[in-house]
């Protein structure tokens, strides 16, 4: 939000309007994603879970420039070594192989976003994480401009009425007919980037 600052002169009021400082616990950038993007990976998420099975973590990436344009879910064993409920194993090269691949077409993106779950978790970033978080930094960056990382929280299963998504911060806030979402989005040393919704 802007703040006004009303400077009092002898020819009347004059109004500087100029934004507040950002604090230093959040990074400078911005995310903009769109609402039917947020749709996609509400389906990546709830697509994987099974009846009378244990919730593990899964992984999905966004890409674009200004806006997110791509989701690129991550299903194979090349990418995926092994996941449990509390941590996700992969293979940051095959995951930069798949995105090119699939972006072949539409052209090279600035911005990459990966993404993990915590299932019945919260946003926030473990102490594994924080140590993920930098070292797949080193790889993402000699293909992409700007990297970050989004955890995707998501509730037990149960039934709600749909909500639409709200950004908060760095996070993105939602409810499905099944589940609740939460995804926060951080730059390589877990400092919060802010995230902008953009209604389609």
């Amino acid at each position: 939000m802007v703040k006004e600052i009303v400077i009092v002169s002898e020819d009347g009021i004059v109004i500087v309007k100029r934004r507040p400082k950002k604090s230093k616990g959040t990074a400078k950038s911005r995310i903009i994603i769109p609402s039917n993007l947020i749709k996609q990976m509400e389906i990546r998420v709830e697509s994987v879970f099974r009846p009378d099975a244990v919730d593990v973590e899964t992984t999905y990436a966004l890409t674009g420039n200004d806006v997110m344009e791509i989701l690129h879910p991550f299903t194979s064993k090349e990418v995926i070594k092994f996941a449990t409920p509390f941590e996700i194993h992969t293979k940051i090269e095959a995951k930069v192989k798949q995105i090119l691949e699939e972006r072949a077409e539409l052209g090279k993106a600035s911005t990459v976003i990966d993404v993990h779950t915590h299932p019945l978790g919260f946003p926030i970033p473990s102490d594994q994480d924080q140590v993920v978080f930098k070292r797949s930094f080193i790889v993402y960056s000699r293909y992409f401009e700007n990297v970050f990382f989004g955890i995707h929280a998501v509730s037990e299963e149960q039934r709600l009425r749909r909500t639409e998504p709200k950004a908060e911060g760095n996070k993105i806030i939602w409810t499905s007919l099944n589940r609740k979402h939460e995804v926060a989005f951080y730059d390589k040393d877990c400092k919060p980037v802010e995230v902008e919704v953009w209604i389609q």
